[in-house]
């Protein structure tokens, strides 16, 4: 219905000319089903490739979300994903990759859960595309983590880290945290651990699906999970007190 409250979607975007589309799309159909007002800021940090021009396009052809294009000349995902902050007006805001498509019920699933004013950070389930030689061994562990672990932990408010491939905040929470940290690994789970600590719950909801990039080659594998790996050293330096 119509009544449901307004959400702001926050992509930090560097050349994603390749997948932008799709992305853009998925959201549409979710606000669609959603039925709310879907605010989408797609944040151009220092891209080289089409990414802006073809952000506009689509928020031309895109009826179901309100698109806006802005522009953050600092590198740095963090400075995009605080830029995003500072340009959101919803209680809600919700940060995906820009790599990351979800279904059409994903805004549905998330959104309901921030009726209880104590929630203050709502994650999900990641699936892999299906076409990469890791995608089936990645669906065990996101099913395994996400769609068991979590779960779990979150039946006594244990879980942690929340992804920021898709992770749902209340906007005054990020705000009161200080929004995201620059310069370290993990600024995601650095940000849910913060909202906890505030106070608030954390959601692992495995009916809050979305897909998600997987790497294609060992040495994109590799890459990425030293980059996991460091975050969990980052994250605990940061928060050790």
């Amino acid at each position: 219905t119509r009544d449901n409250p307004g959400v702001t979607v926050i992509i930090p975007a560097h050349n994603e000319a390749h997948i932008l589309v799709r992305t853009l799309t998925s959201l549409n159909r979710a606000a669609a089903e959603y039925g709310g007002v879907v605010n989408v800021l797609v944040i151009d940090n220092c891209s080289t490739d089409h990414t802006g021009l073809i952000a506009i396009d689509m928020f031309t052809r895109l009826t179901n979300i309100n698109g806006e294009l802005v522009h953050e000349p600092v590198p740095g995902k963090s400075n995009a994903l605080n830029r995003g902050i500072d340009e959101t007006d919803t209680e809600i805001v919700i940060r995906i990759d820009a790599d990351t498509q979800i279904l059409p019920d994903t805004i549905v699933q998330a959104m309901r859960h921030f009726a209880d004013p104590e929630v203050g950070v709502v994650g999900g389930l990641p699936i892999a595309p299906g076409d990469g030689i890791f995608d089936r061994a990645r669906d065990i562990e996101t099913l395994l983590k996400h769609g068991y672990y979590q779960v779990a932990y979150g039946a006594v408010d244990m879980i942690v880290g929340v992804p920021g491939m898709f992770a749902a905040y209340r906007t005054e929470a990020v705000r009161a945290a200080g929004g995201f940290v620059g310069g370290m690994n993990g600024e995601d789970t650095d940000m849910s651990l913060r909202i906890g600590e505030m106070g608030f719950r954390i959601i692992g909801d495995p009916t809050v699906r979305y897909v998600s990039e997987v790497p294609r080659s060992f040495k994109h594998l590799r890459e990425q999970r030293m980059r996991w790996f460091r975050s969990a050293y980052h994250v605990s330096s940061r928060n050790r007190d």
